[in-house]
């Protein structure tokens, strides 16, 4: 009997199994591609790194393009296995084959690629938030079909794939490629679990503090030549000049960290400014890194108190710069990512 051959390219999102090959220097690594869901309806688009919603799916938008990474893979998929007849089986459904057309037809997925976060540390995480974490694309979908049935299949996948050029070939079998939009059918979420907390706290009177691997320089001679600028040495400001002083002028900070970011270029290096003589300072976020099955956030949040005597003398002489009560607390923040197994929304 004869055969009628159909190439189709598109992109499609699937299911992971073990024809999936391993991706390096990806957290995809810490669960070996498990907990993929097929949609129950394939859609054009699928929003990867959005958060995700028990109930309503992805909301808000995916990462940024530059977030994202592609890992191409040379397998192929086929009817062959169940993760295949999974995928072709909800391929059927949206062309509404009949059950006998099915049967006479087979499809092989190719050229398939695995769409993965890059970096969760770049979207607005914390505990118990879901993301969007990957999906998988299939480039190309080759389907062979009887010729009895070669009309019911081309006329699906006109219907939803639009126009295509039909030609005949050598031996006398329709021949076509039809342009489609991404079709997304299968996504993987992961959540991100309870946190564990460590916190470390460390007093200082001088600007230069190391507390672990983190280096913070506090710099104040802005506030204090603005304190003693106007007036001769021995004749410290008033309080209200002071006040006026400090909120004109606040504390510059800087955080190093040599083991961190582009040891090349000297490491992790961050700066910005923070009032002075806050009841409760903000804390500031230094660092977050994604390790493997972890997601850790580093963030500092620093009291710092001029010593009035420096200010007065003007001279940094007497004493130290900032009051003994004066201290930093380094918060490490470590949050467990694990898959959600069964995520569910309506039509996903």
């Amino acid at each position: 009997m004869n055969k009628t051959i159909i190439i189709l390219p598109l992109m499609l999102a699937v299911s992971s199994c073990t024809l999936l090959p391993k991706i390096e220097n990806n957290a995809s690594n810490f669960e070996k591609f498990k907990g993929f869901k097929i949609m129950d309806i394939p859609r054009e688009d699928v929003n990867v790194g959005a958060q995700w919603q028990q109930g309503f799916g992805p909301t808000g938008e995916a990462a940024n393009p530059e977030n994202l990474i592609s890992t191409k893979s040379y397998t192929t998929i086929d009817s062959k296995t169940q993760f295949g007849v999974e995928i072709i089986s909800n391929f059927y459904k949206i062309l509404n084959l009949s059950p006998i057309a099915q049967n006479h037809t087979s499809v092989l997925l190719e050229d398939i690629k695995i769409v993965t976060v890059k970096n969760l540390t770049e979207l607005d995480l914390s505990a118990n938030t879901q993301v969007l974490y990957e999906a998988i694309s299939v480039g190309n979908i080759s389907i062979k079909t009887d010729s009895s049935y070669a009309a019911e299949v081309e006329s699906a996948l006109l219907k939803k794939f639009g126009n295509s050029n039909i030609s005949l070939n050598s031996h006398k079998l329709s021949s076509k490629k039809i342009n489609a939009n991404d079709l997304f059918v299968a996504y993987r979420v992961v959540a991100m679990g309870k946190p564990t907390i460590t916190e470390k706290t460390k007093r200082f009177t001088e600007g230069s503090i190391q507390i672990d691997d983190f280096i913070i320089n506090l710099n104040p001679n802005a506030a204090i030549n603005c304190m003693c600028g106007k007036y001769a040495i021995g004749n410290g400001p008033t309080f209200q000049e002071k006040r006026q002083c400090e909120i004109q002028h606040p504390l510059k900070v800087s955080v190093e960290n040599h083991l961190l970011g582009k040891t090349a270029s000297g490491g992790m290096k961050k700066l910005f400014d923070i009032p002075w003589n806050r009841t409760t300072q903000d804390y500031q976020n230094i660092h977050t890194s994604q390790h493997n099955a972890s997601y850790k956030v580093e963030k500092i949040q620093i009291n710092a108190v001029l010593n009035s005597k420096a200010v007065n003398s003007c001279l940094f002489i007497q004493g130290s710069t900032f009051y003994d009560r004066s201290n930093i607390k380094l918060v490490t923040i470590t949050y467990p990512i694990h898959p959600v197994q069964k995520p569910v929304a309506s039509g996903w």
